[in-house]
């Protein structure tokens, strides 16, 4: 059985988007909150360092101001930088995985590669027989 999320995720490509965007920048600073806990950093700390207040680092560390630039000054007042990659999307379909590229499902293939089809979702959807 799909969760609500991966339905909403699957049917509406705006809150996908929203979702994506969040998840990106609940990745960045989960990494730099652990990042502070391993080197034994506070946020009055950080602050300290970044020359601005506690209550700006929490911010970020919220989400929110949390931009590239400010992430990538987190970091590096720490003693690190930033490493990023972006891959498929992947949203796991009972037991096969489906990838999204511009709004077109690709199906992998047994060698590897992926195979577009020019179709929506919900009509591949049907094809494949998954359920939502």
């Amino acid at each position: 059985m799909k969760s609500i999320l991966e339905a909403k995720i699957k049917n509406d490509p705006q809150f996908a988007k929203l979702f994506a965007e969040e998840k990106a920048v609940l990745e960045a600073t989960e990494m730099i909150c652990e990042w502070m806990e391993n080197k034994k950093i506070s946020r009055a700390e950080l602050a300290r360092r970044l020359n601005t207040t506690r209550a700006n680092v929490t911010q970020r560390l919220n989400g929110k101001n949390a931009s590239l630039r400010s992430l990538a000054a987190m970091a590096y007042a720490l003693g690190g930088e930033i490493h990023f990659k972006i891959s498929e999307i992947q949203v796991a379909c009972a037991d096969k995985e489906i990838n999204f590229q511009g709004g077109k499902l690709i199906q992998p293939s047994r060698w590897g590669k992926a195979k577009f089809m020019d179709t929506n979702i919900e009509d591949a959807k049907e094809m494949e027989g998954l359920a939502i």
